[in-house]
């Protein structure tokens, strides 16, 4: 069974400004989604620490699609890695876990591909869309990721959508 797990950006405040948690806007909030009040496009998440109904803005939430990227260990910041094991152990690394809306970087078939994920409706599975296409959630790019094997065909995280939107206009 594959973890349930979304991201989106904190829109924290009360009518009057104040946060209701340690999360600040635009701060990232991993967890789980708890309300949706489809009339007012709220949505709130309960992060993986148990804090609850952090408001998050609706066009931000991405869901885990269960698949790692080939980042290893040594590869992170120190920051990156205290974040880690925050929560856990060094040993349970499996490269940075890609999220709807992540932007990844690999090679297939001889050359380089950059792309963000997308549910795809029809297959009911996550690809990747890179400008004029899409690849199937079992193509090379992202399938020779999450099986160990750190050769051409190993995609890597290298930002989202709403953050890094620029990391998009090259593939165009």
């Amino acid at each position: 069974m594959r973890d349930l797990l979304w991201k989106a950006k904190a829109t924290n405040r009360t009518e009057d400004g104040v946060y209701v948690s340690h999360y600040k806007n635009g701060d990232w909030v991993f967890g789980l989604v708890s309300d949706i009040d489809t009339k007012y496009g709220i949505v709130k998440m309960t992060d993986i620490f148990g804090v609850h109904n952090i408001e998050v803005d609706p066009e931000t939430v991405g869901q885990f699609t269960g698949l790692y990227d080939s980042t290893k260990w040594e590869e992170l910041t120190k920051s990156e890695q205290q974040d880690w094991l925050k929560c856990h152990a060094k040993e349970d690394w499996k490269g940075k876990p890609i999220f709807e809306g992540d932007i990844v970087r690999g090679v297939a078939y001889g050359s380089e591909w950059r792309g963000v994920i997308i549910w795809i409706e029809k297959i009911a599975s996550f690809g990747l869309w890179h400008g004029h296409d899409i690849a199937w959630e079992n193509c090379s790019i992202l399938k020779r990721a999450t099986k160990g094997m750190h050769d051409e065909f190993a995609a890597k995280v290298i930002g989202n959508i709403h953050d890094n939107p620029e990391l998009l206009e090259e593939t165009k």
